[in-house]
């Protein structure tokens, strides 16, 4: 199975991106990992624009697809499930185990993923009921993963 991390929007700041990179490093120690930026749409952008079918829209629920039942979508929303870290690692490991070639983790810009999109998604996953920046988000989410593989495959990682 092939893990793919669709950020909309690069990450700017430098201790975020090397605290991703080194996550996504060791994911890559379990599964083949990607990290994908997309573009987002301008600060100034109208909510209709960002919010609603378009272009925005169409082009993140694309870098989602699951490609003829193949891959398992991932979108991270603050109204989604969430897991204990035990939990979740049961989840990831019966996804890893399952069918699915690829699995895709969407996490949003500053203004979130529209509906349309998240529609899309197998499952809405919450990092937390507290607000996150979307940098912060992207690096809880990666080290999240890596501790279930940790939990996984016995390390002592999770304590």
């Amino acid at each position: 199975m092939k893990f793919r991390f669709l950020f909309v929007g690069r990450t700017r700041d430098a201790g975020f991106r090397a605290g991703i990179g080194e996550y996504a490093r060791r994911i890559g120690r379990y599964v083949p990992a990607e990290i994908v930026v997309l573009k987002d749409v301008p600060v100034d952008a109208p909510a209709a624009v960002r919010d609603h079918e378009g272009p925005h829209v169409e082009r993140l629920k694309t870098a989602l697809g699951r490609g003829a039942g193949t891959g398992f979508a991932v979108v991270l929303d603050e109204r989604g499930e969430l897991f204990t870290s035990l939990e979740f690692a049961d989840f990831l490991a019966d996804r890893w185990r399952g069918t699915h070639r690829q699995m895709s983790f969407l996490v949003g810009g500053p203004f979130g993923i529209p509906a349309a999109v998240c529609r899309e998604a197998d499952l809405l996953w919450s990092l937390s009921p507290l607000t996150l920046t979307h940098e912060m988000a992207r690096l809880l989410m990666l080290e999240q993963i890596y501790r279930a593989f940790t939990i996984i495959r016995g390390e002592t990682y999770h304590y």
